[in-house]
């Protein structure tokens, strides 16, 4: 264990993504704990390409992509434990090192995705929509709000009475936002406009 710790804290390493990978290796060959050493290794991981690239702040991580690939994730690691004699690591490394690119791209998406939502939200003009209207407005492009939207779900939300959440929904549906969702009577619902979906995809 010593060892390893003296070559993560290293600073001659030119290949963030090479050493991360062989660090997360080494740690779960060593497999100190009886538990967590998954998750341990994916933090010293993250904090090897952290140091190797200068980065404080990270909004990128390789631990929810190998969660999300943890069949092939498995398969190689269970394949590489059974030919421990050749200390090939070429798999194990550029697998690593493609879940590391994955994962900035990842980023990068969901920053671009942020980016356009606040800047939809920016251009809503706030004398000609309340703040109920903001928030839900809001929730919907954000998608944090699923399914679908109907007066009673907007006055429980919006702890407002339902003649204030009809009068902000026709309002909406006037300008365009909202979109009805074709069902009558109790099951009337209502969507954002596909249209401003798309220009925050």
């Amino acid at each position: 264990m010593g060892r390893l710790v003296d070559f993560i804290n290293e600073d001659n390493e030119q290949r963030p993504l090479v050493k991360s990978a062989i660090v997360s290796l080494w740690f779960l060959c060593i497999h100190p704990f009886e538990d967590g050493n998954g998750r341990i290794s994916r933090a010293l991981s993250d904090y090897v390409i952290s140091k190797g690239f200068g980065v404080t702040h990270r909004v990128d991580s390789m631990s929810s992509l190998i969660l999300k690939h943890r069949n092939a994730y498995y398969q190689l690691l269970n394949a590489i434990s059974g030919q421990a004699q050749s200390l090939d690591l070429t798999q194990w490394i550029t697998w690593n090192s493609n879940i590391a690119v994955e994962a900035k791209q990842q980023a990068i998406r969901v920053y671009e995705k942020r980016v356009r939502l606040m800047h939809f939200m920016k251009h809503l003009d706030p004398s000609v929509f309340n703040s109920r209207q903001f928030f839900m407005l809001f929730k919907l492009a954000d998608r944090t709000f699923e399914g679908k939207l109907t007066t009673d779900k907007w006055a429980k939300m919006n702890k407002c009475s339902p003649a204030a959440a009809i009068r902000d929904i026709q309002h909406l549906l006037q300008v365009g936002l909202l979109v009805p969702s074709g069902d009558t009577g109790p099951k009337a619902g209502y969507f954002l406009n596909p249209s401003v979906m798309e220009r925050l995809l």
